[in-house]
């Protein structure tokens, strides 16, 4: 079974099986009487033909310059090209978040506590 967490890690440019060999970005901004928010979404396509959809959403207001401010970042695999991807789709509230889940399934992958 493929562990999401590779593609991921190949998108960071971190250690991975898989070889991330194509992008297509799109932004897209909208707002209402509430909010302006910016979307990120980007079709990364790998060595293995696997393609993954990221989907990142953010309020453009003074606080989104922290360092952890509150998005809504996605991961969902659009064509696994017959491999079984687990999980199908992942999703985090904050880059800390994302980070911090990378870290542990890195750690999970080279059998190493986290205690």
């Amino acid at each position: 079974m493929e562990q999401l967490f590779s593609y991921i890690s190949a998108i960071e440019g971190g250690a991975s099986p898989v070889r991330l060999v194509d992008t297509i970005d799109r932004l897209v901004d909208h707002s209402d009487e509430l909010a302006e928010v910016r979307v990120k979404e980007s079709l990364y396509r790998f060595s293995n033909g696997v393609e993954l959809l990221y989907r990142r959403e953010q309020e453009q207001q003074e606080s989104a310059d922290q360092l952890c401010a509150e998005c809504w970042i996605s991961y969902r695999v659009l064509n696994n090209r017959g491999f079984a991807i687990s999980p199908n789709q992942k999703s985090f509230s904050n880059p800390c978040q994302q980070q911090f889940w990378l870290k542990m399934q890195a750690a999970q992958s080279l059998g190493v506590s986290s205690e």
